[in-house]
């Protein structure tokens, strides 16, 4: 065939096969077939090596390879590939993880300069999974560090976890006036009585409680809105209670290289519900970053949020037991709460009593959390190179991310709802968050999820009544021959991951 099509554009251009010059190119095409008979022979002789070659380079071209591998920059073809930087950063008791993608162009130079600087305050597009510790001069000082490199530039997306001090005291000096402009705030949409309930867990652990967290209580999207928000997603659930707003159009955004997209998960349409000013309640729905290679060929990163509710029991005991403190009717707390200036009113005068009903309804049971999935949309249609940590090769592009708050993930049909959510990513994850920062009332020390390279728990002790992280949690991974880190508030601590993700070519040469 190569040497068919040879013969005719030999025959076509007389310029280039002119008589002096004829007798290589007839000599170059008799080599090409002369080589191809071989290549035929070697092939009907072998059959089996043959099949191996070929499975190998299938198995290459979408494989996860460290940098230091023969391979890791030969299979790298198209010219858009993205470079993913993530850090969790050290605040202790809290979460601050950032991460960023950066389109980079078909050159080991450019790749080696990405690999070495690193800086992912230049990505191309950023985003953040929690910002918050106890105490807050960890969050703080990691903040500070972050935007004295960053400067003042837009931050894509901003996901929170849940309502709690420790996962969200420290928006206030990351976004705002001077500082980091939020496109997209997601949090877990939550009822007003949550809302409620998420102060008096504040109260009853803290004091006085910040007026950040009291602003959130009393209006959620107005206070991110004064911070500069452009847009705020409230994800639901399946099982979980949703708002009574109109329906609306997916939604998108981002730039014109770096594209986002809300889409559905699965078979099933995603719900899309109108909030009011630019706020909208998401249900079974994905967001995907999408960074073109050539025409119809992409690469698609994706954030995976999946919703675990709070107790329903919790929360109308939570109800109860404050009507009984305040000297409301029975049957009252909600509907009277559902009204802004009632929970302004409430939250400023009873504190106390809110704490006090908590700890008497709640103790130790979880609110309502988001977890997230990010990495690429699919690992087996992409290749990666691993910069750092070091990670041994894997048959498919292993890089993703899942990070889970506070998720009760000790339970079995917890942990079973929780992994058929993720069913078609959770091999693809690498490195691996446990949730309330490695509590064993969180996790099963029996029943690890998933198959990371690295479980961490983002935890710093301070009091003697907790072992956070866990050692049981801690010895089932080394057991299971897999890496712990524990982030604290040491700076070293640090876990700082980097990764090339290309398009390998769609069919071998």
């Amino acid at each position: 065939m190569r040497a068919a099509r040879l013969r005719e554009s030999i025959a076509a251009d007389h310029e280039v096969a002119k008589w002096r010059q004829f007798p290589v190119a007839q000599q170059a095409v008799l080599d090409l077939v002369e080589g191809r008979r071989r290549y035929e022979c070697w092939i009907s002789e072998n059959p089996g090596e043959f099949l191996e070659c070929l499975h190998r380079a299938f198995r290459n071209r979408s494989s996860r390879l460290s940098r230091d591998d023969s391979e890791a920059w030969s299979r790298i073809m198209n010219g858009i590939i993205l470079g993913h930087h993530r850090i969790q950063f050290a605040v202790g008791q809290g979460g601050f993880h950032v991460g960023g993608l950066t389109r980079l162009a078909a050159s080991r130079t450019l790749f080696e300069e990405w690999a070495e600087r690193k800086e992912l305050a230049r990505a191309d597009f950023l985003y953040i999974y929690d910002c918050g510790s106890h105490p807050l001069k960890h969050v703080e000082a990691e903040i500070s560090y972050f935007l004295r490199r960053s400067g003042s530039r837009q931050l894509d997306f901003l996901f929170l976890s849940h309502f709690d001090g420790d996962h969200i005291s420290g928006i206030p000096a990351l976004i705002g006036d001077g500082k980091l402009k939020v496109a997209t705030v997601v949090i877990p949409y939550v009822d007003d009585l949550e809302k409620v309930v998420a102060f008096a867990r504040a109260a009853a652990r803290y004091e006085p409680v910040p007026e950040f967290f009291k602003n959130l209580v009393v209006d959620t999207v107005g206070t991110f809105k004064n911070l500069g928000a452009d847009r705020i997603l409230l994800m639901g659930s399946d099982d979980g209670p949703g708002p009574d707003a109109p329906l609306a159009d997916p939604i998108g955004g981002g730039s014109e290289d770096l594209p986002w997209k809300l889409g559905p998960l699965g078979d099933e349409a995603v719900e899309v519900r109108s909030t009011g000013r630019d706020s909208f309640y998401v249900r079974n729905g994905v967001i995907d970053v999408e960074g073109s290679v050539e025409k119809d060929l992409q690469i698609a990163w994706r954030f995976l949020p999946y919703v675990q509710h709070a107790d329903e029991d919790a929360k109308e005991l939570f109800a109860e037991i404050a009507e009984t403190l305040l000297g409301w009717d029975d049957g009252t707390f909600r509907q009277r709460i559902r009204d802004s200036e009632e929970r302004q009113k409430l939250i400023t005068e009873q504190a106390a009593v809110l704490g006090e009903a908590y700890r008497r309804a709640f103790g130790n049971k979880n609110a309502t959390s988001l977890s997230l999935y990010s990495g690429p949309a699919e690992p087996s249609r992409v290749g990666a190179t691993v910069i750092c940590p070091g990670l041994s090769p894997q048959p498919q592009a292993k890089i993703g991310w899942l990070g889970t708050g506070d998720a009760p993930l000790r339970k079995a049909a917890n942990v079973e709802a929780f992994e058929s959510h993720y069913a078609e990513l959770l091999d693809a994850v690498s490195t691996f968050m446990f949730p309330h920062h490695g509590s064993i009332h969180n996790s099963n020390y029996k029943r690890l999820i998933g198959d990371a390279d690295i479980y961490f728990a983002a935890a710093d002790p301070v009091r003697d009544d907790w072992e956070h992280p866990a050692p049981k949690l801690r010895k089932a991974v080394e057991d299971a021959g897999k890496s712990f880190h524990q982030v604290s508030s040491a700076r070293s601590s640090r876990l700082e991951e980097a990764m090339i993700l290309f398009c390998p070519p769609n069919e071998l040469d």
